[in-house]
């Protein structure tokens, strides 16, 4: 089983797989990157017995160069290099949602306008230097989840550009409302926005506000009213890394550890907030339940070198 780390409701599968094998005398070799302290592959390395356990380092595969090590470490994360090139399995602690939750919402499909006419709602998290501007619609369906329809990321782009692509998508979908990110840099272009673009939402994202946002967002997910699609892999990494960490005093701070990026989870939380309230000119906090709890942290890139287990 090739990223044995990756699959959803992996305990059932291990279940008949191993039927399977025992029944036929066979065996079963699971090769994967670690995915978290979670699953099947990380139970199988850490504490089941009779299996064969075989750890690759980088420097028993020849075809990676120095040079080629040297490129990704100026790109990855530190994060992302100690998953997937020292082979780790990252604690679960601190995160915003465990990782099989979210796969509970992941489904095979195309993104695409609902055929149905039903309402579409957009969100649009405008980049700031090292970010990208990121474009999430979502469908309300008839049982009434949230079906990502659209998905776009603009990085290096003029503010002009996005304000055409956003005015494209918005064409496109014709959402019944629009929640834009409209802090800081931001501002400005929601107010252009706001010149031609109707049901337009401007969101300045204080404390309260992003409570709001993400713990509205974080309830959608546990409840599997948002449908991901499989191939949204950048969504899903940010949504595995987004952390809720409380500091000093019972302050508690949302967001992507240092080195990572959280536009894609930003703007779905805009969107999903945008088909929970009504349009209005100032938008206040709504008050939700909190509660304490840990959820799983992830992260993927590049393969560098990978864990087999083989009894």
């Amino acid at each position: 089983m090739d990223e044995a780390g990756l699959f959803r409701d992996d305990f059932k599968v291990r279940a008949a797989v191993m039927f399977t094998t025992v029944a036929r005398q066979d065996h079963v070799t699971l090769v994967s990157t670690p995915k978290g302290k979670r699953g099947w592959f990380y139970t199988a390395w850490t504490s089941e017995q009779g299996w064969s356990k075989h750890r690759v380092s980088l420097s028993e595969c020849p075809h990676i160069s120095k040079a080629d090590l040297g490129e990704l470490r100026q790109v990855m994360t530190e994060l992302e290099w100690r998953q997937e090139m020292e082979c780790e399995f990252l604690d679960e602690v601190n995160a915003f949602i465990t990782y099989d939750t979210i796969l509970g919402c992941v489904e095979d499909y195309v993104p695409a306008k609902p055929s149905d006419g039903g309402p579409v709602y957009m969100g649009v998290d405008f980049g700031r230097y090292r970010d990208s501007t990121v474009i999430v619609g979502v469908a309300k369906t008839s049982d009434g989840r949230l079906r990502i329809c659209y998905l776009e990321e603009m990085r290096g782009q003029s503010f002009e550009e996005q304000l055409r692509v956003i005015g494209k998508a918005v064409e496109a979908l014709r959402p019944q409302r629009v929640a834009v990110d409209s802090t800081g840099m931001g501002a400005p272009l929601a107010e252009t926005l706001s010149k031609t673009v109707p049901g337009l939402m401007k969101v300045t994202i204080t404390s309260n506000i992003k409570t709001t946002l993400v713990t509205n967002l974080r309830s959608n997910i546990l409840q599997r009213r948002i449908v991901i699609p499989a191939d949204a892999s950048e969504l899903i990494n940010q949504l595995r890394l987004y952390q809720q960490v409380t500091g000093e005093g019972g302050t508690v701070r949302y967001g992507a550890p240092p080195g990572e990026h959280d536009d894609y989870v930003t703007a779905l939380a805009l969107a999903c907030y945008a088909a929970l309230t009504t349009h209005q000119t100032n938008i206040q906090a709504l008050k939700f339940w909190s509660w304490t709890t840990t959820y799983g942290l992830h992260s993927s890139a590049q393969q560098g070198r990978r864990t087999l287990l083989s009894p």
